[in-house]
């Protein structure tokens, strides 16, 4: 019995909410097929042409992509639960500290993090 508890001790400190100590934000890089293209993300303003772009990890990104002559695209990327939050997920399962890190932002990461958006002429 005390065996048990030790074990379920060490698990719970191993494997207690670990997503606690992912970092809170991650690049995403966007190019487009047009040099000169305005890139913004979440309504901000990135660069032209392509950027590299720090967000948020647990909120979804909107990119808007245009130029003159050309159809503005856009993109909405959603997040998806990283692989700390499913270690903290499968954790939850055993004890339930490690369910309490599913609430911090490196539980989650962005679908993707390479975008490339090409535009088409009026």
């Amino acid at each position: 019995m005390l065996r048990r508890i030790c074990i379920i001790g060490v698990l719970g400190c191993l494997l207690g909410a670990c997503s606690f100590l992912n970092f809170s934000d991650e690049y995403i890089q966007v190019a487009t097929s047009e040099d000169d293209a305005k890139i913004y993300i979440n309504s901000v303003y990135e660069g032209q042409g392509s950027a590299n772009v720090k967000v948020v990890r647990d909120e979804d990104v909107s990119i808007l992509v245009k130029k003159k002559g050309f159809r503005p695209e856009t993109r909405e990327i959603s997040r998806k639960l990283s692989s700390v939050g499913f270690v903290d997920l499968l954790g939850g399962a055993i004890i339930v500290l490690p369910l309490f890190g599913l609430l911090s932002s490196g539980a989650w990461e962005p679908e993707q993090n390479n975008i490339s958006i090409i535009l088409e002429k009026e």
